[in-house]
């Protein structure tokens, strides 16, 4: 029942909030991404989900600046898909769906 959930969330934030965000993609190795977004923009991941097509869909946010960013990978190369300014996070820290 929580990967169901999970994946709903993950179609939702796929769904609309690249229509508010940058929709810039910017490709990397997956090595490194979560340190870079940490360094970078003070961005934690607040879930991973897997996607129809396996691949990963990761959802990143900085609690104090309400930046977050989406960023969609298959193992190897990670892609940025969205980001943006403006996040409520609904789940208190650690807390699991």
């Amino acid at each position: 029942m929580k990967l169901i959930h999970r994946m709903a969330l993950a179609s939702f934030f796929i769904a609309f909030f690249p229509q508010f965000g940058n929709a810039q993609q910017q490709c990397g190795p997956v090595a490194g991404m979560e340190e870079h977004f940490a360094n970078e923009y003070g961005e934690r991941v607040v879930f991973e989900a897997v996607a129809e097509d396996t691949s990963i869909v990761v959802f990143l946010v900085n609690d104090q600046t309400q930046t977050w960013t989406i960023v969609v990978h298959d193992g190897v190369l990670a892609c940025m898909v969205a980001s943006g300014n403006g996040v409520n996070v609904l789940l208190p820290t650690g807390a699991a769906l």
